[in-house]
């Protein structure tokens, strides 16, 4: 991930969101893990980051490095297309 995600700032974002939330229900839903999550999304957004690289490796990360459940990991991986997207359509990109 941090090969795609090259600003240290935007990564320790998400990195830390991800350990502070794995073991969280819902953990974008949660009101401090929902704005955790969208500083980063934000943060990836304004970094220009590959979000199609992000997007297909975010999941099997959040598995792998974070220990996260394969489920929850897959929801957080489709919540980050959708924001991407709505932030695409906001700013024209």
């Amino acid at each position: 991930m941090d090969d795609l995600i090259r600003n240290r700032e935007t990564y320790s974002l998400l990195k830390g969101w991800a350990e502070r939330n794995k073991n969280n229900e819902e953990p974008a839903l949660h009101p401090c893990g929902e704005k955790s999550w969208l500083e980063f999304v934000v943060a990836a957004f304004r970094d220009g980051v590959d979000h199609g690289g992000v997007s297909n490796v975010l999941a099997d990360w959040l598995v792998k490095e974070q220990g996260w459940e394969q489920t929850r990991a897959d929801e957080m991986a489709i919540r980050y297309v959708q924001a991407i997207a709505v932030l695409k359509e906001y700013t024209g990109r």
